[in-house]
C-alpha cells in the first residue's frame, strides 16, 4: 500500500469497475467497507445510479452525492474524481458543517421574524388602545 493511508481526507483509489484499491485512515474511519469492495456499497441507494454515472466519466470531476457512514445512514458528500491510467483517485468532503451553518442561520432568521411579528402585535395593540 502507498502513502495514499496517509491521505489528511477520505481517500479512495478505485478501478473502473469501482473496485477500492487503496484507501486512506481517514477514509476507514469513517466508512465502513474492506479493502476489494466496490465503492458503490458505500452509496445510499438512491444516489448509486448518479454515482455510477459519475465514475464512468473521464478527467476531473464534481458532485455530491449521498453516502453510508459509520455513524448515519446517508450523510452528503462533495466528492472529487480524477482519473489517471485507468485508475481513479477519489476524495470525499463532507458537507454536514456547512447545512448545519445554514440550518442555524435559517433558525436565527425565524427567532428575528418571529420576535418582530411580536413587536408589531403589541404595537397594534397599544395603538388600538389610545384610539378607542
Amino acid at each position: 500500500m502507498s502513502n495514499s493511508r496517509h491521505m489528511p481526507m477520505p481517500y479512495f483509489k478505485i478501478t473502473r469497475q469501482f473496485e477500492i484499491l487503496e484507501f486512506s485512515d481517514e477514509a476507514e474511519a469513517l466508512f465502513s467497507f474492506r479493502e476489494g469492495s466496490s465503492f458503490l456499497e458505500l452509496t445510499d441507494s438512491g444516489s448509486r445510479t448518479k454515482a455510477e454515472k459519475f465514475l464512468s466519466g473521464e478527467g476531473k470531476k464534481e458532485t455530491e452525492l449521498a453516502l453510508r457512514t459509520r455513524r448515519e445512514p446517508a450523510a452528503t458528500f462533495k466528492l472529487s474524481v480524477k482519473w489517471a491510467d485507468g485508475t481513479g483517485h477519489l476524495v470525499c468532503i463532507g458537507q454536514d458543517r456547512h447545512m448545519e451553518e445554514l440550518l442555524s442561520k435559517i433558525s436565527l432568521q425565524q427567532r428575528r421574524l418571529a420576535e418582530t411579528d411580536l413587536e408589531l402585535l403589541f404595537s397594534k395593540r397599544s395603538t388600538r388602545t389610545l384610539i378607542g
